[in-house]
């Protein structure tokens, strides 16, 4: 039996990871973006049987159908809980990219351009509510990136410049009151500052 493949194009957030203190940010190698004229909106793109999976001169050409695991590994099992839907040109990943849950509900909305991604990826809940948002420019994060709780509250919101963390990192109790503010220069966590759910400083 073959080793299972790590898929390197799942969604932002879909990838086993690892976040600094009381987070759970996913960090993600970046691809990514553009040219949506490619796929005219979401009705038709999910269709599995428009991928052709075509490799010619030993790379990646077309729309390629990929199904991924629970442990979120490339599986050739079809009735995975999740499958991703990219278009590759020349081998690299080209405009939109979705995935989706089993059931054909949308999971993520990626854009790539020159194989990198740029823009803002979308990931959701399963029930269509919006859980991050992941803002990217020539593959690298930059901006702020917002992950949600499902009651549509910000749950945390990390400053990115240039693919390295700048600014107040901020986490946030599901009523909205602050949590954990970490400062960052450069990637380098500073000053940490804990509230408990009163709004005070926790010493």
């Amino acid at each position: 039996m073959t080793a299972k493949q790590y898929n390197t194009n799942l969604p932002e957030g879909a990838r086993p990871a690892f976040f600094l203190l009381f987070f759970c940010l996913n960090i993600y190698g970046a691809r990514a973006q553009q040219d949506s004229s490619l796929f005219p909106g979401h009705s038709g793109f999910r269709n599995k049987a428009n991928a052709t999976n075509t490799v010619t001169g030993g790379v990646r050409q077309g729309l390629w159908l990929e199904y991924i695991d629970s442990a979120l590994y490339i599986t050739n099992d079809t009735h995975a809980p999740y499958y991703m839907l990219t278009y590759y040109l020349n081998g690299e990943p080209y405009g939109k990219a979705e995935a989706y849950y089993s059931d054909g509900k949308l999971w993520s909305v990626l854009q790539y351009a020159g194989g990198k991604k740029n823009g803002t990826e979308k990931v959701y809940f399963k029930d269509g509510k919006l859980n991050k948002e992941i803002p990217y420019s020539n593959g690298l994060r930059n901006g702020i990136y917002k992950i949600y709780f499902e009651n549509g509250v910000v749950k945390e919101e990390s400053p990115y410049s240039m693919g390295k963390l700048n600014g107040t990192q901020k986490a946030y109790f599901p009523n909205g009151k602050l949590n954990v503010e970490i400062e960052y220069l450069n990637g380098q966590a500073g000053n940490i500052k804990v509230y408990g759910a009163d709004g005070k400083e926790v010493n």
